[in-house]
Parts: structure tokens; sequence; C-alpha cells
């Protein structure tokens, strides 16, 4: 899903269509945000602790947390130097980057 700019570069609300929308992420930086005007920011967008809650619902903490894991235990730091990585669980030797 992409989002929807007026002529002149106004981002325009997902729910009604209204230019002049902000951009609402996951808390979690999982989904994709959504573009809310005023009133229907108001309407349809829960906050606080609500608003966590109906995404950790939907899954998106653990799939965040999930890919964070799994991205980590790919990278392996194999010269703390140059800073060069392998991702690769292949790479059990620790061999170094050549140039």
């Amino acid at each position: 899903m992409g989002y929807v700019y007026t002529k002149s570069g106004s981002l325009c609300c997902d729910f009604c269509g209204k230019a002049g929308a902000k951009k609402i992420k996951c808390p979690f930086g999982w989904c994709q945000a959504y573009a809310f005007c005023k009133a229907c920011e108001e309407e349809h967008h829960p906050h606080g602790a609500e608003y966590r809650e109906k995404h950790r619902a939907a899954g998106c903490e653990a799939s965040s947390l999930r890919f964070k894991r799994e991205a980590e235990e790919r990278q392996a730091l194999l010269c703390r130097e140059c800073h060069h990585f392998v991702h690769s669980k292949r790479n059990t030797e620790g061999e170094l980057i050549s140039d």
C-alpha cells in the first residue's frame, strides 16, 4: 500500500482522502504507517497503551522481535577494525572478507 498525495505534495488521509494528513507509524516499527487527518485520527486512531495492544495483538511486536533476532543471528562481526560483516551461517570458521 502506498500513500496518496495532492498535486502540491500534501499527504492525503487513508480514511477520508482529505489533504493535510500526517503519518502515524506502528509502535514496533513493523507494519506500514497510516495517514490520518485530524478528524479521522480522533475517530479511528487509539492512543497510548490501547494503540500498542492493538499492534501487539496483530503480531507486530512478535514479528519485529523475530526479524531482529534472525538478523543478528545471520550477521557475524568478523573484524572490529574494518567493520566487515559476513551475512552467512556457513562462515563457521570466522573467515574475514578479503578485498
